[in-house]
């Protein structure tokens, strides 16, 4: 019976040695076989989180920076037609990845939104004397 000898799985921060290790590997097979790297040792990170990095970093076509006022527009938009749907939302975002459009609608947009809602009806309260 064969042995298998574990191997150590590495989390946290992604190292420069590691970024440039899986887009070697995206050169050398394209951007498949995310468990190659672990399976022949060059890196200690699972498949899922090869791919993830690729995607949302080294994407050939990823749009990097802040979102432009209009795509900031579309995105308030789409959210308010699919919800938290992310993946159909960033279909719409031609180069913004998943986890980018989630991320900008919870750190900046959402908080928008709150203001929006939320403010005025706490003038209200304020005004009928609900809130003191």
């Amino acid at each position: 019976m064969e042995q298998r000898i574990p191997i150590k799985i590495k989390k946290g921060p992604w190292k420069i040695e590691e970024d440039e290790l899986l887009i070697k590997h995206v050169e050398e097979y394209g951007p498949k076989d995310w468990d190659l790297p672990l399976s022949k040792g060059h890196l200690q990170r699972t498949g899922k989180s090869c791919r993830l990095r690729w995607l949302n970093n080294y994407q050939p076509n990823l749009k990097k920076g802040m979102f432009s006022e209009m795509e900031k527009q579309m995105l308030f938009d789409l959210q308010g037609k699919y919800g938290n749907k992310w993946a159909k939302i960033a279909t719409h975002l031609p180069g913004r990845s998943v986890y980018h459009v989630k991320n900008v609608w919870w750190m900046k947009l959402s908080t928008d939104v709150l203001m929006i809602k939320v403010i005025p009806v706490m003038m209200v309260f304020k005004f009928v004397g609900v809130l003191s």
